[in-house]
């Protein structure tokens, strides 16, 4: 029941249809533009499908159609078990393709890291990994595969810990026999009864003798530079307790397809589903510190021990190396096949999240849902609510009728009760005076002189210190809501003691994106990514749908604590762009260690866009671009929240052409 005290309703309803239409207009006139925008970028594609089809169309590329069928055939043939499949590829956008030019390493390259060892070794810093794998009735096969793709590392000091679950098939028994004869860095242990993945890892740790410990299922695979390049982070971060890498997967032909490309430790992401996975590199000791494995979490039983061992370490204690380091193995019973072919698994890895939560004393649910985790953060445990402060931003549209409608739309459609408006006061005709009156008890009405700009730095900022709330609400007069429990979900997340801005899901009335928060550098300055994908759209590894830290949401939507936003001094006076404002903001609050969230589960809906063609705004814009890129040079050449193998062309997680990792 809404308990906000807003009086006669029926009195605007004249007014809300001349601003529908007035949304309408806007709305089309907003399409028409980016269509236009859209036909350049549909111009670029027909030209590479063109270009594409040129050359598979031409007589040349089908003379030599048998010689790249034998070619096929016979990369097959050679080593199958040792090597993944990397030759066999047309499509020069695949990702094979991508992994032959970025990851392949030459002899030049091999030489420089075996030298590089050597000086670890002279000045007794190499890592020993002792690498954990348990196995039961493996496909032989990719079992030997997996062993080998240990001994071919590049990196010579590890220990290969195996523990056979009682299996049945008698050759794995011969085959680990056999490798133990064959290198004695590998050592295994035979279990007299069946306890599933869990206490066989258990088993394979009491083997360990190494200084950390890496995860490694039975039928997938190390690339050679694996270890070394653990080894190369863990000597260059000292004080690093947790290191993880990219994956991506291979199948039953060893191609490999389908990568996932992290972000930096991303903690919200994390409770979203297990981004640290394959390869995590951890302590030994902290493992044992927390007895290992877990019996009863198996099917999540990687994700309950990262989430006991992260309670142990801090957040800059864990660190991420852009380059794909493991292979999944997909076949019908893997997960990384399909979450349906272990549905256990969400049960554990819900299971897991809560006991987390209860252990770290953090007031969230966690229920398991299509595209992972949604932690689900509460109030419940305060007696009262925070009371937040509506700062309402005017656009060159807006109107008495649109504001009152904003107003009016806002609390009609909010479940959260304590709220109050921070207006500014221009001349509004008298039907704005009396909704003004017959709401004085919510609505704190600023007066300014008429000549200040719209959402200047100086207003904003005089809005902010006139604000009486404890979460100031930043909304854009464009904004409308459907869902009730939006504000509920920001603000439970703005009063984490760590997290600074929040932002939601930002559609178009037509349920499209139009923003999940910005990407540093995208677009030669910043940009949301999956613009105009469905609202439903999952995004690059289900990300358009799991809450996550982020570099910048936007300004439309930004919820904040007024004593964190004091903490970064209100806005920078010397930007003058809405765009701009809440770029240095994030990075402000992050420069304090507060980090910025997007939510996905809070929904607001955005209307209106606005252009100017004036030459005067585009060359302020840039200088302001330039001033802005100047003060955090280190994160615009590099967000920590995207891959450097990610494209910053495109704003649907493309591959770049080439990796800015260095």
């Amino acid at each position: 029941m809404q308990m906000n005290n807003f009086k006669n309703t029926k009195n605007y309803s004249d007014i809300n249809l001349i601003s529908l239409q007035k949304y309408n207009f806007n709305k089309k006139k907003s399409i028409a533009n980016l269509i236009n925008k859209n036909n350049d970028l549909n111009i670029i594609i027909n030209q590479k499908q063109n270009f594409i089809e040129s050359i598979t169309n031409s007589l040349s590329w089908k003379i030599t159609s048998p010689l790249r069928y034998l070619l096929n055939i016979s990369n097959k043939l050679i080593r199958p078990f040792k090597k993944l499949n990397l030759n066999n590829v047309n499509d020069e956008n695949s990702f094979e393709s991508w992994y032959k030019i970025n990851s392949l390493i030459t002899n030049q390259a091999k030489d420089l890291m075996q030298n590089t060892i050597k000086n670890w070794e002279n000045n007794n810093k190499f890592p020993y990994f002792s690498i954990v794998m348990p196995t039961y009735n493996p496909n032989i096969e990719w079992f030997i595969a997996a062993i080998e793709s240990v001994r071919n590392q590049i990196y010579p000091h590890w220990q290969l810990c195996i523990a056979d679950d009682a299996s049945t098939n008698p050759e794995v028994i011969e085959i680990l026999k056999k490798y133990k004869n064959l290198d004695s860095r590998i050592d295994f242990v035979i279990r007299p009864k069946n306890g599933h993945i869990s206490a066989a890892s258990n088993s394979a740790i009491e083997l360990v003798k190494g200084d950390w410990i890496a995860l490694l299922d039975h039928d997938d695979l190390l690339t050679d530079e694996s270890l070394y390049w653990f080894s190369h982070y863990i000597n260059k971060y000292p004080n690093g307790k947790l290191f993880y890498s990219d994956e991506a997967k291979t199948n039953e032909k060893n191609q490999i397809l389908d990568p996932y490309f992290k972000s930096d430790w991303n903690l919200d992401l994390f409770y979203g589903h297990n981004m640290i996975c394959h390869l995590g590199v951890y302590k030994t000791e902290l493992i044992k510190e927390i007895n290992g494995f877990r019996v009863g979490y198996e099917g999540a039983q990687d994700y309950d021990l990262a989430l006991r061992y992260i309670e142990k370490i801090k957040n800059n204690e864990i660190f991420h190396i852009p380059k794909v380091l493991y292979f999944w193995r997909i076949h019908s019973n893997s997960t990384a096949q399909s979450s349906d072919a272990k549905p256990y698994a969400e049960i554990a890895g819900e299971k897991a999240l809560n006991g987390h939560f209860q252990r770290s004393k953090i007031q969230a649910t966690s229920s398991s849902f299509k595209y992972g985790y949604k932690a689900d953060y509460n109030l419940n445990h305060l007696q009262l609510k925070p009371k937040v402060d509506v700062i309402i931003r005017v656009n060159v549209n807006c109107n008495s009728e649109l504001l009152i409608l904003t107003i009016s739309n806002i609390l009609k459609n909010t479940f959260y009760t304590n709220i109050i408006f921070t207006l500014v006061s221009y001349d509004h005709n008298l039907l704005f005076n009396k909704f003004i009156i017959d709401n004085k008890n919510i609505i704190n009405l600023k007066i300014i002189q008429k000549d200040t700009s719209l959402n200047s730095p100086e207003l904003l900022n005089l809005l902010i210190s006139s604000s009486i709330g404890d979460v100031l609400l930043f909304l854009d007069s464009s904004v409308y809501i459907k869902n009730s429990n939006w504000l509920e979900i920001l603000v439970a997340n703005a009063i984490r003691p760590d997290i600074g801005a929040v932002g939601p899901k930002i559609l178009y009335p037509d349920d499209t994106i139009f923003s999940t928060g910005l990407v540093l550098g995208l677009h030669n300055c910043a940009a949301s990514l999956y613009h105009h994908q469905h609202a439903s759209y999952p995004g690059y590894m289900s990300k358009a749908q799991l809450s996550q830290s982020i570099s910048a949401v936007s300004l439309k939507c930004l919820a904040i604590e007024k004593s964190k936003l004091l903490s970064v001094q209100g806005i920078d006076s010397k930007l003058h762009f809405e765009e701009l404002h809440e770029i240095n903001l994030c990075l402000s609050l992050s420069s304090l260690n507060y980090r910025t969230l997007w939510v996905p589960f809070a929904e607001v809906y955005y209307s209106d866009l606005e252009f100017s063609d004036s030459n005067k705004v585009n060359e302020d814009f840039e200088l302001e671009i330039k001033y802005l890129i100047q003060n955090w040079e280190n994160l615009f050449n590099n967000d920590p929240f995207y891959s450097p193998n990610l494209s910053l062309q495109f704003d649907n997680c493309r591959l770049a052409t080439q990796s800015r990792y260095k």
